[in-house]
């Protein structure tokens, strides 16, 4: 069997740069800049495996070689070490229930209910963008009022409606991993709400029409056969009913224009309508109350 314990303490600040083996696949990769890395090289199932074990800042002689031979012991079980690390990683991972694993499960648990099973990810993104970044990864049962607290005081009041979005799908979560059977604390987001305030910021309403005018507004597109030129007129052409006879009169399809049309009129264009437009939609131009096409 090769020599092992090759190097000293010593030896390890004094080396140069290059590759140095410390014996039993435990290689030192020492850089220019003084730092290194400590890395094992081990043959499984025919090819050469070589796994990493930590800088040499982090990671003392003494550790390294322990380390390598944890992962010897499992080469001589016959496995990939390199695998069985990820392995163990991902178990780990299971066992502590970050908020952001559990989240991911919440969400998936969520999709059904969700338009279009959540494929818009509207409902995730105020946690994928204002929490996960600060608390993904700690663990969900250690996350308390002050935690969630810190993490959206700086838009509680710059972003409010964001932030109520984010602290109840933060809740949801929190129950799901209670449903989970995790010691996570159900209140904690009513907390934080208690120690964040009412948001200051002022909702602004979008600029709307007033609700008694909408049933008017909706009958004006019914008023017009679907041809151009009652689609693309101006309202000055339907101030006064009497108008509509002109319209008729002047505004038709001739043969030569359209063979397949006749003469177009319009439908059930009656006072209201016509006092609807020229009260609201009135200047000097004519205002058009329906777009004209691209080409005109």
């Amino acid at each position: 069997m090769p020599a092992l314990n090759k190097l000293t303490a010593l030896k390890v600040k004094a080396l140069p740069p290059g590759k140095f083996n410390d014996g039993g696949g435990l290689w030192l990769h020492k850089r220019t800049d003084g730092g290194g890395q400590w890395f094992l090289r081990v043959q499984i199932h025919g090819r050469r495996r070589e796994m990493g074990l930590g800088s040499l800042s982090e990671v003392s002689l003494k550790e390294a070689r322990d380390s390598a031979e944890r992962w010897r012991a499992v080469v001589r079980e016959g496995k990939d070490p390199i695998k069985e690390r990820q392995r163990l990683l991902r178990e780990a991972a299971k066992v502590n229930h970050t908020l952001a694993s559990v989240a991911e499960e919440a969400y998936e648990a969520r999709k059904a209910e969700l338009k279009n099973d959540g494929k818009a990810g509207r409902w995730f993104s105020p946690l994928a963008l204002h929490v996960l970044p600060r608390l993904g990864k700690v663990p969900i049962e250690e996350i308390d009022q002050q935690d969630i607290k810190n993490t959206l005081a700086p838009i509680w009041h710059s972003k409010g409606e964001t932030a109520n979005k984010a602290m109840s799908r933060l809740g949801i979560v929190m129950n799901y991993a209670a449903a989970m059977g995790l010691e996570v604390d159900l209140q904690a987001t009513a907390k934080a709400r208690a120690l964040l305030g009412k948001s200051r910021q002022k909702r602004k309403h979008i600029p709307a029409m007033p609700w008694q005018e909408v049933p008017a507004f909706y009958a004006i597109p019914a008023t017009f056969r679907r041809d151009e030129f009652y689609r693309h007129r101006k309202v000055l052409e339907f101030t006064l009913p009497y108008a509509l006879d002109d319209i008729c009169r002047k505004r038709t399809c001739s043969a030569s224009h359209n063979k397949n049309s006749k003469t177009v009129g319009l439908v059930g264009m009656g006072m209201k309508v016509c006092r609807y437009l020229s009260d609201n939609f009135r200047d000097e131009a004519g205002v058009y109350p329906i777009a004209r096409s691209r080409t005109s």
